[in-house]
């Protein structure tokens, strides 16, 4: 439901503060120890946020930060005979 990882000055418009506030059906909450953040480090988050979200060089999202989707994925092992 969210088409971005972070909305700067929005959170409840942000992937992200969704993740570490809320379980869903299809996804759970982060970090996925089980143990979810202090109230004051998710206020940190939520702050950041509503801060416009600037990276450590004060520079905004890109558009670019989409949710990035996946088709499907094959790994194979180097050297081994095309192992899956």
């Amino acid at each position: 439901d969210y088409d971005y990882r972070v909305v700067p000055n929005d959170p409840s418009a942000s992937m992200l503060f969704h993740r570490v506030t809320q379980n869903s059906p299809t996804l759970e909450r982060m970090p996925s120890s089980g143990n979810p953040l202090p109230q004051n480090e998710i206020k940190m988050i939520e702050n950041w946020i509503n801060g416009g979200a600037k990276d450590v060089f004060g520079n905004v999202p890109a558009l670019s930060s989409l949710q990035p989707s996946c088709g499907g994925v094959v790994a194979y092992l180097p050297n081994s005979g095309n192992f899956r």
